[in-house]
């Protein structure tokens, strides 16, 4: 409740009382007490307006075609943001042009340093496609004109953009298909915007309780680096999770391979890939030998026909191109 310059708040947890503010704002000071429900307890307290030094003091303003009203089931058209408008002081100094068409709602701008030089920039959603690809439009601060102007169109090219002030890199995690993820870091270098590294999604070869079996794996970005699930402690490799929504029996050698993540953080994944063993019959085949990882090891296992049909290749397809 608010009375004059006096607020008291009740605070809950559920529908159970746990305590009574009592303050009194003094200029950018709000002083009082804190009090449990039977009175027992109290302390003084104390809260100081403050603002974040990042804060660009800017009020903005969307210029829309339309609004959905709110508890509306069928929201029909949807929502288009023309222009945001910028304003300092209560006075318009930019109009940036955009086309961002939200679905029920609209997108809503953000502030973020993107480009890491201490100044907060602004983006805004262009639209919601069928999966982590949402493109953005962003536009960077330039202290010397106190203007917002375009981002280059190589940061522009980034979807979902995951800004890591920590490391000073942006990663983006997109998807090309239904069975083809990865994830994307970069790095600013001068004013444009660099790949320095990529991990795309893959096929992992696992033995678990005696079965093959092939686990589909999406890197992850992690404290400035792509990582992935298999990683080696102490020279050997961590138990595997297998998670039956990801892994099946083994049936293809396609996208199949073993990534391994070092302890240390400056070396790169170890890659062990299928290696086709020439085997002389009837006909000659060439069968893959595929490291598995099995518990804390590493397995190499032959495996033919027999067990998996038609893993095998004849010399036609071993030897074509697209083998």
């Amino acid at each position: 409740m608010l009375d004059n310059e006096s607020v008291n708040l009740n605070e809950k947890e559920g529908d159970k009382p746990t305590g009574l503010w009592a303050l009194r704002l003094n200029k950018t000071t709000l002083q009082g007490s804190w009090s449990s429900p039977n009175k027992k307890r109290s302390y003084p307290v104390s809260l100081i307006q403050t603002t974040d030094p990042l804060d660009p003091g800017i009020e903005l303003s969307l210029v829309a075609d339309h609004l959905v009203k709110a508890g509306e089931d069928d929201c029909g058209q949807a929502t288009t943001v023309s222009a945001i408008k910028l304003y300092k002081d209560g006075k318009l100094f930019q109009e940036l042009n955009t086309e961002s068409t939200g679905t029920c709602g609209i997108f809503l701008p953000s502030w973020q340093d993107v480009n890491f030089d201490g100044h907060l920039d602004l983006s805004i959603a262009l639209f919601l496609p069928a999966g982590p690809n949402i493109p953005q439009q962003t536009w960077l601060y330039d202290p010397k004109i106190q203007r917002y102007t375009d981002a280059p169109t190589s940061y522009q090219e980034i979807t979902s953009p995951d800004i890591d002030h920590k490391y000073k890199q942006i990663s983006s995690l997109w998807r090309s298909s239904c069975c083809s993820h990865g994830v994307t870091v970069y790095h600013w270098q001068g004013n444009e915007i660099v790949q320095v590294d990529v991990g795309e999604s893959f096929q992992q070869p696992v033995i678990s309780q005696g079965k093959l079996l092939t686990c589909y794996v999406i890197p992850e970005y992690q404290d400035g680096r792509i990582v992935y699930p298999v990683q080696r402690h102490n020279g050997k490799l961590k138990p595997f999770k297998v998670d039956k929504e990801v892994c099946g029996e083994l049936m293809t050698t396609e996208r199949l391979k073993t990534v391994i993540q070092p302890e240390q953080a400056d070396r790169k994944p170890e890659t062990l890939e299928i290696k086709w063993l020439k085997q002389e019959g009837e006909t000659v085949t060439y069968c893959p030998q595929i490291p598995f990882v099995d518990g804390d090891k590493i397995t190499y296992r032959l495996i033919t026909d027999k067990e998996v049909n038609e893993i095998c290749l004849d010399e036609e397809a071993f030897h074509s191109p697209n083998n």
